[in-house]
């Protein structure tokens, strides 16, 4: 397991940084095209009466648990199962900082299924933004906190994505985060149940935002800690649309089984 303490509970802010330097290395500058699939994972969310849409993520490290499964290394291998088991979008992690991700893995991803595909970055420039639409995302992941000093930028890099068609799923934490989230011109929310400054995990987050009854143009989706068919039963009743799952899937000894016993839920 990774030294978290290094972090001083501001991992979000560390991390921004070190994609900075990124940038500015040229990590993000993709000028190769791949042939791009119009998928919209809201409207896979807001149609499936029956059971809960689950994005299944391709991910080989993260930064609470360092590596996750190291016999998972072949990503056609890994699409192919989650797929033909039942998920319903593809989340793909292109971050290589703490989480092993890479630009390749989605273009590699985009060439292979016609599944909505959302590129899973900590974004906060329009360079990024530009090489997810050019490897074929539909979906980018923006982070609302990220910009609490700075809402002029989320604004813009919201503009910048819709102008390229990218569809946009905003992540909040808290309340106050998810208030605001609802107000903006995106088209999914996301409620991370993880806080991304201090790497705590809440399981009663998304319920807690949930509590108060609230009518929204906007699909709902559930994020980290998910690890059972138990944990999208409890978190279901809070009416969420669908759920985000990582970790639980990749470590799984099984992959084929785990996606069908988190798909098996009904509304």
């Amino acid at each position: 397991m990774n030294n978290l303490n290094r972090f001083d509970n501001k991992f979000l802010t560390v991390i921004a940084d070190e994609i900075r330097e990124l940038i500015n290395k040229g990590y993000y500058d993709v000028s190769e095209k791949v042939e791009r699939k119009n998928k919209s994972l809201k409207e896979v969310l807001i149609l499936n009466r029956e059971n809960y849409p689950i994005i299944t993520e391709i991910k080989f490290s993260s930064p609470s648990l360092g590596e996750i499964n190291r016999n998972l290394n072949n990503q056609k291998e890994i699409l192919n199962k989650m797929e033909l088991n039942g998920s319903s979008a593809i989340s793909v992690l292109t971050q290589p900082l703490y989480f092993d991700g890479s630009l390749e893995n989605l273009k590699i991803v985009r060439q292979n299924t016609e599944l909505p595909i959302l590129m899973k970055d900590i974004i906060i420039d329009e360079k990024q933004i530009e090489a997810g639409f050019n490897l074929g995302a539909n979906v980018i992941l923006l982070i609302e906190t990220l910009f609490r000093d700075n809402y002029k930028k989320l604004e813009q890099l919201i503009k910048c994505a819709k102008k390229m068609g990218l569809e946009i799923l905003l992540e909040v934490n808290n309340k106050e985060e998810f208030d605001k989230a609802i107000t903006r011109d995106v088209d999914i929310i996301g409620i991370n149940n993880r806080n991304l400054n201090t790497l705590e995990l809440d399981m009663q987050t998304t319920n807690r935002i949930l509590v108060e009854e609230f009518k929204i143009d906007k699909p709902i989706i559930s994020e980290s800690g998910i690890l059972t068919s138990e944990d999208i039963k409890m978190i279901g009743k809070s009416g969420v649309n669908g759920f985000l799952v990582g970790t639980s899937i990749m470590k799984a000894d099984n992959i084929e089984e785990k996606i069908k016993e988190l798909t098996s839920v009904r509304k």
